[in-house]
């Protein structure tokens, strides 16, 4: 294990991310200003190699337009499962997916799906966030949760860490 998780950028380089943004070690906020919302630019590969160099930092990702991270709460009284499960009789699954969770409980973490380009979403419904370009960002493998835990990429259909 990296003792600085944004080292792995390169990672998500690599694989098209483009809004690969530091945060501080060991936190879910902040990313630095400009880069984030409506405004917000993505940073360009030097910008990410010198936050790389700086010390420890976690990693956050910033959703691409045309892709939505369904950020699902359930724990601690939050009953974001519930809420899923509700939207999931009413319409229908989702496909399965890769998710981004510090937990292990099998619910709860960022679940990315593509959207058309352009699409905008309510930013919450009862233990749901909608994690889009202009808000919001996943914080991502392998960074490390306030409270110690390390976040991973968990496949849906196997619940085997990616």
């Amino acid at each position: 294990m990296t003792t600085n998780p944004y080292e792995s950028f390169t990672a998500y380089w690599e694989a098209g991310w483009r809004g690969i943004l530091p945060l501080p070690y060991g936190k879910k906020g902040y990313p630095p200003e400009g880069f984030t919302g409506y405004a917000g630019a993505d940073p360009s590969y030097a910008d990410c190699q010198a936050w790389s160099e700086e010390g420890p930092r976690n990693i956050a990702l910033r959703m691409p337009d045309g892709s939505v991270g369904i950020d699902v709460d359930h724990y601690d009284g939050k009953t974001g499962g519930d809420t899923l499960g509700g939207l999931v009789a009413k319409f229908g699954a989702l496909p399965p997916t890769a998710y981004s969770s510090s937990r292990g409980d099998g619910i709860s973490g960022i679940r990315c799906y593509r959207v058309p380009p352009g699409t905008t979403l309510p930013t919450k419904l009862p233990g749901i966030e909608f994690i889009q370009h202009h808000h919001r960002y996943t914080v991502a493998w392998p960074s490390i949760h306030p409270n110690g835990g390390i976040y991973h990429w968990i496949d849906e259909r196997t619940g085997e860490m990616l």
